[in-house]
């Protein structure tokens, strides 16, 4: 079955100039990883249960992009968390996957924080709201 989209993005022309400043933009983002990454830690990869264990907190952290949080900025932390993991196993790069590691903790802090602060908040307005008019 076709997508449906609406009309004005089915007609929606753009200007080959614009893919050529993406193109050139992704280019630059994409050598600057390559040079970053190469084999290293040998150890974290050594194994394929261990790199296996490494998808977990690649799901971990795709589960808290699809939280639908009205926080701007939220899906920063779980997504560099996935591309560092992601890069650093595609490349056998045990510090890019440490580091993937390191962003994924700080994404499950951050979200509980947000979880325990809203249940906190959610309490408050309630008792505001059902509190008796004096």
């Amino acid at each position: 079955q076709k997508p449906w989209l609406p009309a004005r993005f089915l007609d929606l022309r753009l200007p080959p100039a614009t893919f050529r400043r993406v193109f050139a933009f992704t280019r630059r983002l994409v050598l600057g990883f390559e040079r970053l990454l190469r084999p290293r830690l040998p150890w974290v990869t050594a194994s394929p249960r261990r790199q296996q264990l490494h998808a977990l907190p690649i799901i971990v952290c795709a589960l808290y992009l699809l939280l639908p949080l009205p926080v701007p900025f939220s899906n920063v932390i779980p997504a560099w968390s996935v591309i560092l993991l992601a890069a650093g196993l595609l490349e056998r790069d045990g510090a890019f996957i440490l580091a993937g590691y390191g962003c994924a903790a700080l994404a499950t802090v951050f979200f509980a924080a947000i979880g325990f602060l809203g249940v906190g908040a959610a309490d408050i307005i309630w008792r505001w709201v059902t509190q008796a008019p004096a």
